[in-house]
């Protein structure tokens, strides 16, 4: 079974830079999750939630998403509708193939009474769809569906709803009884988790079985020594001991450029990346280091070495709009200043510097002798 991680969540939102703050769609369908958690507490704007398909038994910890308007928790095993009443922003809901059964549902029906902005529900595949009357029951106890089970609500049903079911007791035993197909169909949430199990044990023993056979075939291939070393040199790259760098590399063979290494006067050092243009900025990974960096672009690095010292804290990492290049902007710790002086000095400073080249005045007029120079015709 799957647990419900920082780490998992920041995989799913690739297509949001792993930012989870200001992210809006998940899906976690196909996990084999068991129990929902940490979801509202780093995805607080999240609007759409996928977690079908998985082994979830309770509706819970998502009271907090109060902009949620479509949850999807189909093929799971859900027996009671819970947990919803915080989510103001609900519009769709689909619990398609659960295990909710009609005394199931008349009891926690009011738990969907609060989502004034429910229109669509989906119980398709529940023991508690089988009930004579679980359709009308549900237009008369939910009047803000517009949709259940894929099927618009007519007015027609509305009102015959209303006559059918207004003056029933539904908690009577002779309305709750009418589940008789629940176990002719083998629903149950223990006949599922055992199916699974099954199903992981079986496929367990194929894996093995098929380890086994190709260790004893002798025409087996050996490991493929260049694709692990190269596996190798385009992971994430850390330094060794003693501050050992690691070695350089490029192995997409990207163009570069290096700016701001030989000039003394520089602030920053400056590299351009020729990366494809319309790559997504997901497929990038960047590290900088005071004396290296690395740069991994579609799972192939790129680590340079630095002549000098820069501020790994203070660099930035940007890309260019009009061709997608990356840019990297490392500020030295390190640099000489120009010293900058007024006009007359610099004029005065060349004066000096020719006449010591020439060794005579070489025609060089003072500012004194400015006023003998007779007029031009």
């Amino acid at each position: 079974m799957v647990r419900v991680t920082v780490d998992l969540l920041k995989k799913r939102a690739e297509h949001n830079d792993g930012i989870l703050q200001s992210l809006e769609e998940i899906t976690l369908h196909q996990y084999d999750i068991e129990k929902i958690e940490l979801i509202q507490d780093h995805c607080k704007h999240l609007k759409i939630l996928y977690l079908q398909n998985n082994q979830i038994e309770k509706i819970e910890n998502l009271s907090k998403l109060k902009e949620l308007q479509y949850l999807n928790l189909a093929l799971n095993n859900i027996t009671k509708i819970e947990g919803l009443c915080s989510c103001e922003s609900l519009q769709k809901l689909d619990l398609t193939l659960n295990f909710i059964n009609f005394k199931s549902l008349v009891d926690c029906i009011s738990e969907l009474k609060h989502n004034s902005f429910l229109s669509e529900l989906h119980l398709t595949g529940n023991p508690c769809t089988d009930h004579c009357r679980y359709r009308m029951f549900v237009i008369y106890s939910l009047p803000q569906l517009r949709t259940l089970d894929a099927l618009p609500i007519k007015s027609s049903e509305r009102i015959k709803a209303k006559q059918m079911c207004s003056n029933i007791d539904w908690n009577a035993s002779e309305w709750q009884s009418d589940d008789s197909k629940e176990d002719g169909y083998g629903h149950s949430v223990e006949a599922r988790k055992a199916s699974y199990c099954e199903d992981k044990e079986r496929e367990e023993r194929q894996r093995c079985e098929n380890e086994e056979r190709d260790q004893q075939n002798p025409f087996r291939k050996g490991k493929d020594v260049v694709k692990e070393a190269r596996a190798k040199m385009c992971a994430i790259a850390k330094e060794g001991e003693n501050g050992a760098l690691p070695k350089q590399r490029n192995i997409g063979k990207y163009e570069f450029e290096m700016k701001g290494v030989d000039d003394l006067y520089a602030e920053n050092i400056t590299c351009v990346i020729e990366a494809p243009k319309y790559l997504d900025t997901s497929e990038i990974f960047v590290d900088i280091h005071p004396h290296w960096f690395q740069v991994i672009i579609k799972k192939k690095s790129l680590l340079l070495h630095l002549p000098t010292t820069v501020k790994a804290n203070e660099s930035r990492v940007r890309r260019l709009v009009c061709n997608g290049w990356l840019e990297l902007i490392m500020p030295k710790t390190e640099f000489k200043k120009k010293k900058f002086g007024n006009e007359k000095n610099i004029q005065k400073n060349q004066a000096q510097a020719m006449q010591t080249s020439d060794g005579d005045d070489g025609g060089i007029i003072d500012s004194d002798d400015a006023d003998d120079i007779p007029p031009l015709e």
